[in-house]
C-alpha cells in the first residue's frame, strides 16, 4: 500500500518510495533512551528517599 503519485507530471515522484519507519526510527530511539534513563534516575530517587521501597 502507498500513495498513489500518478497524477504527477514527474517521474521521480510517480516513482518515489517512502523509508516509512526508517526515517524517523533513528529519532525515536534517542527519544526512547533517554525516557527510559530519566524514568530510572527517578526510580533511584525513589529508593534512595524511601527505605521501605518495593518495586
Amino acid at each position: 500500500m502507498g500513495v498513489d503519485r500518478s497524477y504527477s507530471p514527474y517521474e521521480s515522484i510517480r516513482t518515489y518510495q517512502d523509508r516509512g519507519m526508517m526515517k524517523w526510527a533513528a529519532f525515536a530511539t534517542g527519544e526512547l533512551t533517554e525516557a527510559q534513563k530519566k524514568f530510572k534516575e527517578e526510580e533511584e530517587e525513589d529508593k534512595n528517599d524511601n527505605p521501605n521501597y518495593k518495586k
